[in-house]
């Protein structure tokens, strides 16, 4: 089955430049009032149904940045983001690309190695690994030079996803120990627990090692669920509880599921349901309950299409004709 990884990016995390790189930057972060109405712009090219193409978006969106000269780099990458959330990866590539070279001009290293990073994530999405690498390099290289370890654990976590993704095993583990060990240096227990998870997931995947699979996976739960505001834990969650799944302990993976489906739907973290609802279907498949399992199955299904979750929706597909098989109902097997 394939693994779920935590791909740290930094699409989510706003970092700021340090007060002297502010003095010296013609692009300057926007203030409340440009912040707001660079929002509404963005907002209303969202909405205009006249925009069929990427030329269109490119020649309307490029007049809006216009409106910012002194703020090039961070608008660009504010109009990335936003073609993000609309799962337009080509424009936000373009923008993050934008971006990062009205950093470099600028000579703001830390923000160019920002974009770069955003940049390898984009590389990663779309499967060009080897430039993902490059970039990511690229990135790192900056960062350790600036002393920036957050940043730097980051990079290696990113780089271990692509290495796993590549099937290098030895390389995945190496850099991930590289994110892990600089996260506990620092005191981060929260990004430690990403950083088990992944690592389990190698032992899981290429080792079939549940047992040291569980070690991980257990060790980033006991971190994750004394903090609910932890983005990970769903994920983390449901890792865990399909060990347990495997192990045939499935008392403890119900009770794990449940609680972090109901935490996931409170706060209305969409990828987390369908992964719950993925690994609550195969454990009703276990179970032989197959009505539950076909049930959790196509909820799963549903939720990934909405979110244009390609790979979800393909692995919970293969649950829900593993169920129909077992119920010899072949028939279903072609209707969708």
């Amino acid at each position: 089955m394939k693994i779920y990884l935590l791909t740290i990016s930094l699409f989510f995390f706003f970092i700021q430049c340090t007060e002297n790189e502010k003095e010296r930057n013609i692009n300057v972060s926007l203030n409340e009032a440009q912040t707001k109405s660079l929002a509404k712009d963005l907002r209303l090219l969202g909405v205009d149904s006249t925009l069929k193409n990427n030329d269109s978006l490119i020649r309307i969106t490029d007049k809006i940045i216009k409106k910012y000269p002194n703020n090039k780099g961070d608008v660009d990458e504010k109009v990335a983001h936003f073609f993000y959330r609309k799962g337009n990866l080509y424009l936000t590539k373009f923008y993050f690309e934008k971006s990062a070279q009205e950093f470099l001009k600028d000579s703001s290293e830390l923000r160019y190695a920002e974009q770069l990073t955003n940049i390898g994530v984009l590389n990663e999405l779309i499967g060009d690994y080897p430039e993902a690498i490059t970039n990511y390099y690229k990135a790192l290289a900056i960062f350790n030079r600036k002393g920036e370890e957050l940043k730097s654990s980051f990079v290696y976590n990113n780089l271990g996803v692509v290495y796993q993704k590549l099937k290098d095993r030895r390389k995945a583990i190496e850099l991930y120990n590289q994110s892990l060990a600089i996260v506990q240096r620092i005191g981060r227990e929260d990004l430690t627990a990403s950083k088990y998870n992944n690592l389990a997931s190698v032992y899981e995947e290429f080792d079939n090692n549940i047992d040291s699979a569980l070690f991980y996976y257990n060790s980033a739960y006991l971190i994750v669920e004394k903090d609910t505001q932890n983005i990970y834990i769903a994920t983390i969650g449901a890792n865990l509880a399909n060990i347990y799944i495997q192990k045939g302990e499935l008392k403890k993976a119900d009770s794990i599921l449940n609680k972090v489906l109901k935490l996931n739907t409170w706060k209305k973290i969409e990828t987390g349901i369908i992964s719950i609802y993925k690994f609550k279907s195969k454990l009703f498949l276990k179970k032989e309950n197959y009505l539950e399992a076909e049930k959790f199955a196509e909820k799963s299904i549903d939720k990934a299409i909405q979110q244009k979750f390609k790979g979800a929706e393909l692995e919970s597909r293969k649950i829900l004709i593993s169920c129909l098989q077992k119920q010899k109902n072949t028939k279903r097997l072609f209707l969708n």
